[in-house]
């Protein structure tokens, strides 16, 4: 069983802060197109797929438009990370085990549920970031500080996806 998260590119704007003063821009805000151009796609481009300038139209096509906002671009830019760092991988990971194990059974899961008790890293943040399911799974009582102020419908959440989770892994 692979799964992935609906942000899972959250995990990268824990670097992303490093560029808000060499390139002018206030990720609070969201990120400017020509920062994502220019800069991430760029990077990108230059360091996986030895510059193709076809590569780079599909990214900006895919991740990007001419009128964006800078939150939608910074949205767009989550979406480019996961899709990239986490939900390419994982799909080529289950391609390969289904190829692999023939006549056996190859399981998918996607996580949406935005936890209600997440500190988000910026207002715009949306989706469940890279790991979020973990509190469902393990509880929010094991994965949270003490003190953490869960609400009744998110310990029913965890209640439910622990059911989840525990018959799979007795039944598959």
């Amino acid at each position: 069983m692979v799964g992935t998260n609906s942000a899972e590119g959250g995990q990268a704007f824990h670097r992303l802060g490093f560029y808000q003063d060499s390139h002018n821009f206030d990720l609070d805000k969201g990120v400017p197109r020509e920062v994502f151009k220019n800069l991430f796609v760029k990077s990108i481009i230059r360091d996986y797929f030895n510059g193709s300038k076809d590569v780079e139209q599909e990214l900006l096509i895919r991740y990007s438009g001419l009128w964006i906002s800078d939150i939608e671009q910074a949205r767009k830019l989550v979406a480019l990370f996961g899709d990239f760092m986490q939900h390419a991988p994982s799909v080529k990971t289950l391609r390969h085990h289904a190829k692999l194990a023939a006549g056996k059974k190859t399981y998918q899961y996607y996580f949406a549920h935005e936890p209600t008790t997440t500190n988000r890293r910026r207002p715009w943040f949306q989706g469940a970031d890279h790991a979020e399911e973990l509190t469902f799974v393990f509880g929010p009582e094991v994965m949270y500080p003490p003190g953490t102020n869960v609400s009744k419908e998110e310990r029913q959440f965890s209640r439910t996806i622990m059911k989840y989770w525990s018959n799979f892994a007795k039944t598959g």
